[in-house]
């Protein structure tokens, strides 16, 4: 009968004593797509999607890509709420596939504006006497790694990025100079062995302005 906004009620009213029911979580996001609700139907999907079934998640998938030249979403509120980030502070932290999309966003703003940008290579090397064990060696690698990531996205702006590349490598992007770069990786070597009093580890950076291949 086409009265989605019911089939919407309904939905909720039954997730809320059984949140990761498979049909009901497909009739909801079909429901919120039929009404326009775009960004809410995929605010459900990315806040259930680890709870589905290979078959559900299918299905929503497939409603979330249906008609979309005709459906939108015009509840500003409702975007922002979906865009927004829990905690923002100190440097983005994200994984390679998206690290990749913003050095590309970057290097075409750095192109564009003349604006210097630099991205960073940072590689943890532990001692000999470590390397020669390799249990110890891996749990070392994990401990500093994880200190060295709290001290990065402390250490740094709203518009910088750190990305986790390896368990003992990290690739930043840092909206300064070689020069600018330089500096702040010093300050944040600094911090690392004031924190790493074992000096079981060597940080080395390596540092390149973005540019045109």
């Amino acid at each position: 009968m086409n009265e989605y906004s019911v089939v919407e009620e309904i939905c909720l009213k039954v997730i809320a004593t059984n949140p990761s029911d498979d049909n009901v979580n497909c009739a909801l996001v079909y429901a919120l797509v039929k009404q326009g609700k775009l960004a809410l139907a995929k605010k459900r999907y990315y806040k259930i999607k680890d709870s589905l079934s290979s078959t559900a998640l299918r299905k929503i998938s497939h409603y979330l890509n249906m008609d979309q030249y005709n459906n939108y979403e015009i509840d500003f509120d409702v975007i922002y709420s979906d865009l927004k980030e829990n905690h923002v502070n100190g440097a983005f932290v994200c994984d390679y596939d998206l690290f990749k999309n913003i050095y590309q966003l970057s290097l075409r703003s750095s192109l564009r504006s003349g604006s210097k940008k630099s991205m960073v290579l940072l590689t943890l090397h532990p001692k000999d006497y470590i390397t020669k064990n390799p249990e110890i060696n891996n749990l070392v690698l994990e401990e500093t790694s994880n200190t060295l990531q709290q001290i990065l996205i402390k250490s740094f702006r709203l518009g910088d990025v750190v990305c986790r590349y390896s368990i003992k490598q990290y690739l930043l992007i840092l909206d300064c100079n070689y020069q600018g770069a330089k500096k702040a990786i010093m300050r944040v070597k600094k911090k690392f062995y004031l924190q790493e009093k074992y000096e079981r580890v060597v940080i080395e950076e390596a540092i390149q302005e973005l540019k045109e291949n």
